[in-house]
């Protein structure tokens, strides 16, 4: 499953934001403002909150609309709205996860508050604009990369999480943890294989102890020997469990029905 982008701008610039769609429409489902982002009967910051609920990621093309005047000096200043929108997007999403470009070589002025803050830039005397910002598009695809994807801290006060890729060497009878915490509409599912030689009740080699927070259990499949862990529309999971006996298990991780990463654990004498 790819992440959902927001592409605002504003009409001046909305050359800039379809050629930024394009370029990411196969790492993305990139969405520009005017395409029924806005939606009949609703005001525009209704819309504006549907759609940050259900957003990963945001690109914004600040470039110098309008004209100013700040203590007797006119200055080039971004389209307020778009400003506002860029705030909203940041207080939802996090500044790592909303993105924002202006042009080379050109004065542009931004409110002090993004001061710091590196944006993307683009040659606006480029003839090919796919190609100014293909600079731009390449770094945005980098941090999707990074950030799109869960995370599986080390461990927690329910013991080391047998998510993390360092926790491979488990010891039987002690608690270990399930943990994840998942970006918007990434639905992990993780599936524990036992890999071990079992016969009958020796199939209960791993035991859910304690509480559950956001995991869904399915039913243990005796036929295949694994269990299913899915943490469904929530957003961060944790639980218990206990490894009995010894034994070696593969632990498969899914998107949805999508395979993208496994690892093997061991405990007991293995």
């Amino acid at each position: 499953m790819k992440p959902r982008i927001f592409i605002g701008s504003s009409v001046e610039n909305l050359d800039l934001a379809e050629a930024v769609q394009s370029n990411l429409e196969h790492t993305a489902f990139p969405e520009i403002w005017t395409q029924d982002i806005f939606q009949l009967s609703m005001t525009t910051i209704e819309s504006l909150f549907s759609i940050l609920q259900s957003s990963d990621f945001a690109i914004f093309i600040l470039s110098p609309d309008d004209i100013i005047k700040i203590r007797d000096t006119e200055k080039p200043v971004v389209r307020d709205n778009v400003i506002f929108e860029l705030g909203l997007f940041m207080g939802k999403l996090g500044r790592d996860k909303v993105f924002y470009l202006i042009p080379r070589n050109q004065d542009v002025h931004l409110p002090t508050d993004l001061l710091g803050i590196t944006p993307g830039t683009y040659d606006a005397e480029h003839p090919n604009i796919s190609a100014s910002i293909g600079p731009f598009v390449r770094q945005v695809k980098q941090r999707i990369n990074t950030l799109f994807s869960p995370d599986f801290p080390n461990s927690n006060l329910l013991g080391n999480n047998i998510l993390n890729d360092s926790i491979t060497m488990l010891e039987p009878n002690l608690n270990y943890s399930l943990e994840a915490h998942t970006p918007n509409q990434f639905p992990l599912k993780i599936k524990i294989r036992n890999l071990s030689k079992v016969d009958g009740m020796q199939n209960i080699w791993l035991l859910s102890v304690g509480q559950s927070d956001g995991w869904i259990n399915e039913t243990y499949d005796f036929d295949s020997n694994h269990q299913v862990f899915i943490l469904g529309e929530n957003k961060k999971g944790i639980r218990q469990i206990q490894f009995q006996g010894e034994g070696e298990a593969e632990v498969e991780f899914y998107k949805g029905d999508e395979l993208f990463n496994s690892k093997k654990i061991y405990w007991g004498n293995k």
